[in-house]
């Protein structure tokens, strides 16, 4: 079940640096996944997206895995221009 607000970290109210590793898949900032009390949580959340992303490309020689400050992502080789282009519009605009 996707996490109802997005927009701001599931423990805090920080706006930046959100990441989809709090429970659930909710959002959660740097500062509260390095903290002792939620760091395994984010840690096992990374794990089980990144075993997804890997079980989606595995034998698949036309996806490359990618990780930038939108995550983990996995971009097929022939879109990896637009997908350099796109990644520094975002930093452009931050």
């Amino acid at each position: 079940m996707p996490h109802p607000d997005t927009d701001k970290c599931t423990y805090c109210d920080n706006t930046e640096e959100l990441r989809p590793y709090a429970k659930d898949g909710g959002p959660i900032c740097y500062r509260c996944a390095s903290e002792p009390e939620h760091l395994e949580e984010a840690q096992a959340s990374f794990m089980v997206q990144l075993a997804a992303i890997d079980a989606l490309i595995e034998g698949n020689p036309d996806y490359v895995m990618v990780l930038s400050h939108r995550g983990l992502e996995a971009v097929r080789f022939s879109e990896i221009d637009e997908y350099a282009a796109d990644l520094a519009k975002d930093e452009e605009n931050e």
